[in-house]
């Protein structure tokens, strides 16, 4: 309600309110914008009393750094922006009210941490030691796949079926020559699906671009736009039919391809992952894999408000399956000629 009244996010309340925010990271008007109208709708701290039903959510800091430019900066800061939103709402109906706190510091977030006295943690940062000592001292429920070896109750998106909705959706409609992203650096999400998408275009016989999917390479979103851009400039017997890609890289790389002359779909298809906002409203409208936002959101709360029920409940990773949303950037080739698979570099 105070950030509707103030026109501002929920996280930059919270941090407002709880005097988390650094004075040089928001504006005196703004941050006074904030406490007026929490004034106005009786806003009022009330010790310990308050907090005895409290969760926190702990998200990671989204860096305009190496995301091209601000337009994908704020689509990642969309999605979870979503993400608090849908869990505001599952813990409200729990009876518990949600606070925020972006993940920057380790020794300055176990303080805040300890401090608020929260009953429970909705962790989506990346940090495997802090997730660790969270783990120890308050229930905890994670929202990602991670490598730590913490007891903790783990909901996801089922990220082994996203390389396969996506290419059965495009094999069906007679794509052969796919180049599917898994992902920038190679994190276990990644991992996951390059393994996944390595099998079944084994199975269906596709082309494959392997540069995609070397764990020895690195590579950063800007990296990843300039190699589909070169594999865009192919010629047509080379070029994908297809793209398979995150959302932001997705947008960025239909206007690249509108911008040389190409038509979306009539040229070539594209895919995006996640399914945020943004790629409703693009021009064509992106089909993109729905990785169930709401529904890990519900989730997750549900599991963490059942592990501080009962501490000794047996740990559980649950899987969401994904699904498409189909709009309009995926061209049927069905009637076409079949190509032979090939490998390329």
């Amino acid at each position: 309600m105070i950030a509707r009244e103030s026109g501002v996010s929920q996280t930059l309340v919270s941090l407002v309110l709880s005097n988390d925010a650094a004075p040089e990271r928001v504006a005196e008007d703004t941050r006074k914008r904030i406490l007026e109208a929490a004034s106005k709708l009786g806003y009022m701290v009330k010790g310990n009393a308050m907090r005895r039903r409290t969760l926190a959510l702990i998200l990671p800091v989204v860096s305009r750094e190496d995301h091209l430019e601000s337009f994908i900066y704020e689509t990642i800061e969309d999605f979870y922006s979503r993400t608090q939103s849908y869990l505001s709402a599952a813990a409200y109906q729990k009876g518990y009210s949600l606070i925020v706190r972006l993940y920057e510091q380790p020794i300055e977030l176990t303080h805040w941490l300890n401090e608020w006295g929260v009953d429970g943690v909705l962790w989506q940062a990346s940090d495997e030691k802090l997730l660790e000592w969270i783990t120890q001292r308050f229930p905890t429920a994670q929202l990602h796949f991670g490598n730590s070896t913490a007891p903790v109750d783990v909901v996801t998106a089922n990220q082994e079926e996203i390389p396969l909705v996506a290419l059965d959706h495009l094999h069906k409609r007679g794509h052969r020559k796919i180049c599917f992203i898994p992902g920038a650096g190679w994190g276990k999400v990644t991992q996951i699906r390059a393994t996944a998408f390595r099998e079944r275009a084994a199975a269906l016989g596709l082309t494959v671009y392997k540069q995609f999917l070397d764990e020895s390479k690195v590579m950063s979103n800007s990296d990843i736009l300039d190699a589909c851009l070169r594999l865009v400039d192919l010629s047509d017997a080379e070029r994908p039919t297809a793209f398979v890609v995150g959302d932001p890289i997705a947008l960025v790389l239909a206007r690249e391809i509108q911008q040389r002359g190409y038509t979306i779909p009539g040229d070539i298809s594209l895919i995006g992952i996640d399914n945020l906002s943004a790629g409703a409203l693009y021009n064509p409208p992106l089909t993109s894999i729905d990785v169930c936002q709401r529904e890990v959101c519900d989730t997750a709360v549900a599991m963490l408000v059942a592990r501080i029920a009962n501490p000794e409940l047996r740990y559980q990773k649950v899987f969401i399956s994904p699904s498409i949303v189909e709009r309009s950037s995926v061209a049927d080739l069905s009637q076409q000629p079949a190509m032979a698979s090939k490998t390329l570099a």
